[in-house]
């Protein structure tokens, strides 16, 4: 039982918790802009001029995003050949850039987005396995890898935000047998691995998590049919664009 004179702290405890507990959305959305709207001017490095020249072309040629030459390694190359990454960053920051132009604050600005997106969608992931989801979405929102990623205009952020998306949506969507869940999951797990390559293992993820949880196949196994479709079509149009198909490239 605590003593009379803890009670004030307590009080006092339960206030400073008060708005995290009431608000955690806007939180954790003035968190993100704390920790990461100092570098929102910071200029472009690493592999960032390749995203940018990619949504710069496709202004020009957008049905055909790597069809340029680059000079990346001391000499010109087809820009398909350089890049390892498929190109929907590149749209997204192509169609940001009409109205905001493609200046660091501006690009850094679209990035934000995604950012945000991920700290929020953890939260409410965290919030089904553990009693302090807010210390969840913030210990992802420290952590250096994170921090650093989401001060450059490269796809990993982007394809975070669609992946913990994906997990949120997809998991809901089999507990609670909504089958328009699993289809938005469905697309966002498409959209991920057209992003950076590496969401595609969403599909062995989830489909090992949902036979486990849930042994009806019928429920969710059709919907992890619209990725594959998406990754096909992707691995044909490139093929038939550049000679060679890039996602197995």
């Amino acid at each position: 039982m605590s003593a009379p004179h803890d009670q004030p702290t307590l009080r006092s405890l339960d206030a400073l918790r008060a708005p995290f507990a009431e608000k955690p959305g806007l939180v954790l959305g003035l968190a993100v802009l704390f920790l990461l709207g100092p570098f929102i001017g910071k200029p472009f490095n690493m592999d960032d001029p390749l995203f940018i020249w990619t949504a710069q072309h496709i202004q020009a040629e957008p049905l055909n995003p790597y069809n340029f030459m680059v000079n990346w390694y001391g000499w010109d190359q087809p820009m398909w050949e350089v890049t390892k990454n498929p190109p929907l960053v590149s749209y997204y920051l192509s169609v940001w850039a009409i109205p905001f132009g493609w200046s660091e604050p501006s690009l850094h600005a679209a990035l934000l987005l995604p950012a945000l997106a991920v700290i929020l969608g953890t939260h409410r992931l965290a919030r089904r396995f553990c009693t302090q989801p807010i210390l969840a979405a913030l210990l992802t929102l420290v952590m250096p890898v994170f921090l650093v990623s989401s001060t450059m205009v490269m796809c990993d952020v982007l394809m975070l935000a669609f992946w913990v998306w994906a997990i949120v949506l997809w998991t809901e969507g089999c507990e609670l047998g909504r089958p328009g869940l699993l289809a938005i999951a469905a697309v966002l797990i498409g959209l991920a691995a057209m992003t950076k390559y590496f969401g595609a293992c969403l599909l062995p993820l989830l489909a090992v998590w949902s036979f486990v949880r849930e042994k009806s196949l019928r429920l969710w196994l059709p919907w992890l049919s619209i990725p594959v479709v998406i990754l096909a079509a992707y691995q044909i149009i490139t093929s038939h664009l550049y000679g060679r198909g890039l996602l197995l490239d």
